[in-house]
């Protein structure tokens, strides 16, 4: 009985999967259905940060220079370490 249940369920899904294709959708990089038209748009626009030196970086573009300086700030103590350790060795 429930092997029965298991198949009809995947039968559902292939059909639901068939039928979202044949309407013209595509899943997206997140696996969501998206249609064509879109997932070309955002397509182009990644080709076109891309083609500008730029790379995704948490969530923002940013050229490889601005990578470069948010990491190295990223990795520099806090001034007030800073200031601490300038005390102690003075």
């Amino acid at each position: 009985m429930r092997t029965s249940r298991m198949a009809a369920k995947t039968v559902d899904c292939s059909r639901e999967f068939v039928k979202r294709i044949v309407s013209g959708s595509v899943l997206d990089d997140q696996g969501r259905w998206v249609t064509l038209a879109e997932r070309k748009m955002v397509e182009e626009e990644v080709l076109e940060h891309l083609m500008a030196g730029r790379i995704l970086q948490d969530g923002k573009w940013m050229t490889f220079e601005e990578v470069k300086i948010a990491r190295t700030e990223a990795m520099a103590p806090p001034e007030e370490e800073r200031e601490e350790t300038r005390r102690l060795e003075a």
